[in-house]
């Protein structure tokens, strides 16, 4: 097969799966002695681990299962208070969004997105769109490092500099950033960051981190969405144990990163660069499409909107999505942006060039029979029905 979405939930190495699989028997044998006596510290370790990845201190990070579960704990602790505005952007990550409708709806909040176009233009544009958005009633920002949808690298050293001016705090959906982009936690200083492991370090699923700022007064003042023994404790100890469950995935990073080690960071990073550049431009050229951004803001996914699909559903991404793995062997996302369908494509090492070269010869055909299939509901509408 040809898989060309690795950003969906990357993949593991098979010398970390087996480390994953041998902690799992270790627990096994005597259950008890592990969560009593072992696994507090293995957690530690863990964290540790991760933190001196991203150059932070292993008291200031949390693990948790993926960013969603991050993102859920920073804003149930957040005080959000009724009339509060919270702004986020419209290439937010649909479970984020999800996320946030509804603790402001609990709050009575409201939910602000700046209007950031696709494709974009300079980082400049997402800039003067948060800050055009910002009202005095807003009190909290909400930005991705890289957008999911639209694959395109934020400027979140500027974003952060943004709330630190207009004294907000904010907090840094980088799902997709640890393993792409080169991370200094401390230096960025946003109040909150996280960011999957499971993705393109190649933990384990069920691996991210949680980084809370010290410096920032509402920094360390998170809880996990569990309520369990240590809730009362400083942070991050309440995250760390919330009950039975199996945290094989996260005593696994230092397996992941030492497997990282072996191939080289700034070597992967410039190969998956180079793949995901050289992907964007071969798909777009092949079916007339346009780059979601400058080259600058491509890490390791590539998107591209493609002309003659306008105001549709996903359903129609999703069957396009079907359809290339049913015929060709081919696995590559369609999402649609904005009523704009897209094609996103993300490779790791095991890829090269001639995986996206192979995906921009097969494309246009499957794209011609898609619009064959689209038939007008109303005028300027279109709606989609299966694709054969």
């Amino acid at each position: 097969m040809t898989f060309l979405n690795h950003g969906a939930f990357g993949a593991t190495p098979r010398r970390v799966l087996a480390a994953q699989r041998e902690l799992q028997t270790h627990m096994e044998r005597q259950p008890l002695r592990f969560f009593v006596d072992e696994a507090p510290g293995l957690i530690r370790a863990a964290a540790a681990s991760i933190a001196d990845f991203v150059g932070a201190d292993a008291d200031d990070v949390a693990l948790v299962e993926n960013t969603t579960a991050g993102v859920s704990a920073v804003l149930q602790s957040f005080p959000l208070q009724p009339g509060d505005r919270v702004l986020a952007s419209t290439h937010l990550y649909p479970a984020v969004d999800q996320t946030l409708r509804f603790m402001c709806a609990q709050r009575g909040a409201h939910l602000d997105l700046a209007d950031v176009p696709c494709p974009v233009g300079s980082p400049d544009e997402i800039v003067h769109a948060f800050a055009a958005a910002i009202t005095p009633q807003t009190k909290l920002l909400v930005v991705d490092h890289v957008t999911s949808l639209t694959a395109l690298i934020f400027p979140v050293e500027r974003l952060v500099a943004l709330a630190r001016q207009h004294g907000l705090p904010i907090l840094v959906d980088g799902a997709h950033a640890p393993g792409m982009l080169p991370l200094d936690l401390p230096r960025l200083e946003p109040t909150w960051y996280v960011g999957n492991c499971h993705k393109w370090l190649c933990a384990p699923k069920g691996a991210a981190l949680l980084w809370a700022n010290p410096r920032h007064p509402l920094g360390h003042a998170l809880h996990s969405p569990v309520v369990s023994h240590l809730h009362e404790q400083p942070f991050p100890a309440g995250f760390d144990w919330i009950g039975t469950r199996d945290v094989s995935a996260w005593l696994s990073l230092p397996a992941a990163l030492e497997f990282r080690a072996w191939l080289g960071d700034a070597a992967v990073r410039a190969w998956n660069q180079d793949f995901a550049k050289h992907g964007a431009h071969t798909v777009a050229d092949a079916v007339g499409g346009t780059v979601t951004g400058p080259d600058s803001m491509i890490g390791a996914i590539g998107g591209v909107v493609i002309p003659g699909f306008e105001d549709i559903g996903q359903d129609v991404g999703d069957a396009l999505r079907l359809a290339l793995w049913r015929e060709e062997r081919i696995e590559v996302p369609f999402p649609v942006f904005a009523g704009a369908l897209c094609v996103r494509i993300s490779g790791q090492v095991y890829n090269d060039r001639t995986a996206a070269e192979q995906l921009a010869r097969v494309l246009p055909k499957h794209l011609a029979r898609a619009k064959a299939n689209l038939v007008p509901a109303e005028p300027n509408a279109l709606k989609s029905v299966e694709i054969s």
